[in-house]
């Protein structure tokens, strides 16, 4: 009987063995390999990539190639470069030059074909099929800090919280909101203000964490009807988040290595749990109170497509990306904004000049900046300019 079980336990051992080999082998070696043929037969050629890590090593490399020659070039009177493509992606500017607007590459064993073709990334953005989803290496490799949200899902489950989100931020209900703006808008110069006096008149100000504080207040507003502590924490937490996730649509390349119980990744796995529980009590919190966007959130939870995700997955998940990307997304473009006044300090000038003539003394209002020119002209060059990169620029996960 004991030579049977041992018997039995040893064949279960070798067949499970032989099952774990095979699909290695597959998923590293020849589905890459298959997927890589497919885009060559289309003319689409790019770097090779090594076996496991695909195209990591070469990326490394020549990033560390740009840094040491930045190293030895800088020159502080040098005008800046608004080129960003060519200095946070050296490699995609060497590989165009190589192969051309597109090409593909691998990171790790998920393929990218890259499309540097402005007229060909519009036409795909006009494609309204639901077939063109999200990569599922988004989720996979960026779970705890995007989760199962509108930035990852596809198809109907994309479908329903579009419908749920969209109307919320249109512009009536953003205009709604311009009394919240300018109170911390005030906050904001007040706490400036108070630097520079402290400094005696002369401070430099890291302007980074005070005005992704600014676009926080603004967003809890909008999401919970509120700023209080509880808030705070969660956009804290959110912003650590972040920051021990680096980007969102950068994968690592090294196959599994999420699932490896490193430093960053227990930091990840206990953010997850301590946003997941913060944005629970608001929920209940915020129930009968308000009419925030978490509002939204728990009605949509209760009908409709919500794929794999419970309704309080549902509701967390999207709360936790929304604050993201309310807090981050405005942020970077006022700090941008700022960095782009201060090499052209005569639009400061202007833009003073036109606010002073249109306010006189007076607490702005959506009617009055609607008569700003100039202001209004540097706000959409400002967007326009910021989202240049994103329009003209495309990556695709090539699955099958």
């Amino acid at each position: 009987m004991e030579q049977t079980l041992l018997s039995f336990a040893f064949s279960a051992f070798v067949f499970s063995l032989v099952g774990i080999i095979i699909y290695v082998v597959h998923d590293l070696c020849l589905k890459p390999k298959f997927l890589r043929a497919k885009l060559l037969k289309k003319g689409i050629d790019g770097p090779k990539p090594t076996l496991i890590l695909g195209n990591m090593p070469d990326i490394q490399k020549i990033q560390s190639k740009e840094l040491a020659s930045d190293a030895i070039t800088y020159d502080s009177n040098e005008t800046l470069s608004l080129d960003c493509p060519s200095v946070l992606l050296p490699h995609i500017s060497q590989w165009t030059k190589q192969f051309g607007k597109t090409f593909s590459f691998a990171l790790g064993k998920t393929q990218f074909l890259y499309i540097g073709d402005g007229e060909l990334v519009r036409e795909m953005n006009l494609c309204k099929s639901l077939d063109l989803g999200k990569p599922s290496y988004m989720y996979k490799e960026r779970g705890p800090l995007l989760g199962k949200g509108i930035l990852t899902t596809s198809k109907e489950v994309w479908v329903h919280q579009r419908k749920t989100i969209a109307p919320t931020i249109y512009v009536d209900k953003v205009k709604n909101m311009f009394r919240v703006v300018l109170e911390s808008g005030n906050t904001l110069v007040k706490s400036w203000e108070s630097l520079v006096e402290t400094e005696g008149g002369i401070a430099d100000v890291r302007v980074d964490d005070y005005v992704k504080t600014f676009t926080s207040s603004i967003f809890s507003h909008v999401m919970f009807g509120r700023y209080d502590a509880a808030e705070k924490l969660l956009f804290s937490k959110c912003r650590d988040l972040m920051e021990v996730s680096g980007s969102p649509t950068v994968v690592d390349g090294r196959p599994f290595y999420r699932y490896f119980p490193t430093k960053m990744h227990r930091r990840q796995w206990r953010l997850e749990k301590e946003i997941y529980r913060i944005i629970r009590d608001l929920e209940m919190k915020c129930e009968g109170e308000g009419e925030g966007i978490i509002h939204t959130l728990v009605d949509s939870a209760k009908h409709g497509e919500l794929g794999s995700s419970t309704p309080q997955q549902f509701v967390v998940d999207n709360c936790k990306e929304l604050c993201i990307v309310g807090m981050e997304v405005p942020g970077i473009t006022a700090i941008w904004g700022l960095m782009l006044l201060a090499l052209h300090p005569e639009w400061q000038e202007r833009a003073r000049a036109e606010v002073l003539e249109i306010c006189g003394g007076q607490t702005l209002d959506a009617e009055k900046l609607g008569k700003m020119k100039v202001v209004c002209l540097s706000l959409h060059y400002l967007t326009s300019l910021c989202l240049t990169g994103s329009k003209s620029l495309g990556f695709l996960s090539v699955t099958h």
